[in-house]
């Protein structure tokens, strides 16, 4: 059993829904919708309402024979964009929807800011979620530089749910991750934890991977196998018994949130990426996921290039072909 996390520098909770009955006039008959709408959220920030690097803003809708809205309208400071329905709806299951959209908050100024989303429907019915505030801060180094480079290729600052790559310049963009212009020590090979946080340093900026000399409380673990087995038994993570299928959003878990993010790992991440790291995806696998090698650079990029880091943790001990990870 593993845990695997994905931590996004400067890239891309809970609370009461609102309930909403409207009324409106259709050709002088009245229908009476109850559409509810939950508290929107920043879906990829531990604080719900710090806003730093690209946002992904979620939000849910339901109600009887409820669609999926024809636009759906953001505003966010000075800028508003009216987007597809298509772009940022995702059916859940029936009469569920969810809301997903991205703000780049490089192109707005520091300071706190509102976050305002309506949805407008095929017969012109439109319903407003409550207002989301988040208070943006891009003030480091990197944050800046970001900025200027996402000035210049005129990225959006509101887009729907797909991050595209064509949206950041790669190409042309003058910021690099600080390994990429520094020359890395010769520091030997090493597949055991090294004895210092700065041995691990050096390590992964040579090698582009390291074991952290930490360990995970062991009632971590043990709560999280717990949560997770009762997870899976009441269909709360689908997964099939016996099967290398990936679980997504343990995170979720009290004891998965505990893991995705455990300080001492957040703080190397933090101290080697010289900014402040974000965690945005897990994967656990009950057994070996029993993939191919492969590459997820071109799924899983950050701009500048670089500046993403997988978090992998056994939560059993590994033996000698038992779906162990290899680098």
């Amino acid at each position: 059993m593993s845990f695997w996390s994905l931590i996004f520098n400067k890239s891309k909770r809970e609370a009461a829904a609102i309930t909403t009955c409207d009324t409106k006039t259709i050709l002088g008959t009245v229908d009476t919708p109850c559409i509810t709408l939950s508290a929107l959220e920043l879906n990829n920030r531990a604080v719900s309402d710090h806003g730093f690097g690209i946002l992904a803003v979620r939000g849910h809708f339901n109600g009887e024979a409820v669609g999926m809205p024809t636009h759906v309208h953001v505003r966010f400071g000075d800028h508003e964009a009216d987007l597809p329905g298509k772009d940022c709806a995702i059916n859940c299951g029936e009469n569920t929807w969810r809301i997903l959209f991205h703000i780049t908050t490089h192109l707005v100024p520091d300071g706190d800011h509102v976050v305002e989303v309506s949805l407008t429907w095929p017969d012109g019915y439109a319903q407003a979620y409550k207002p989301l505030a988040v208070r943006v801060d891009n003030s480091t180094e990197l944050g800046r530089s970001v900025a200027r480079d996402l000035r210049d290729k005129g990225t959006p600052v509101i887009f729907g749910r797909i991050v595209d790559a064509t949206l950041f310049p790669y190409e042309d963009g003058r910021t690099k991750a600080w390994f990429d212009q520094a020359i890395p020590e010769d520091v030997p090979l090493n597949f055991e934890p090294p004895p210092t946080q700065e041995d691990a340093h050096r390590h992964l900026e040579r090698w582009g991977f390291c074991i952290l000399p930490v360990r995970l409380p062991e009632q971590v673990m043990m709560d999280f196998r717990l949560q997770l087995a009762r997870a899976i038994d009441s269909g709360q993570l689908p997964f099939r018994r016996g099967s290398s299928d990936r679980i997504h959003g343990a995170h979720r878990l009290p004891a998965g949130r505990s893991i995705w993010l455990y300080p001492p790992v957040l703080e190397f991440l933090k101290a080697h990426f010289r900014d402040t790291p974000c965690a945005c995806q897990t994967l656990t696998f009950v057994n070996g996921s029993e993939q191919d090698p492969h590459q997820d650079t071109i799924h899983l990029t950050a701009y500048p290039a670089g500046m993403m880091c997988g978090v992998w943790i056994a939560l059993e001990d590994v033996q000698p072909d038992s779906g162990e990870l290899f680098v």
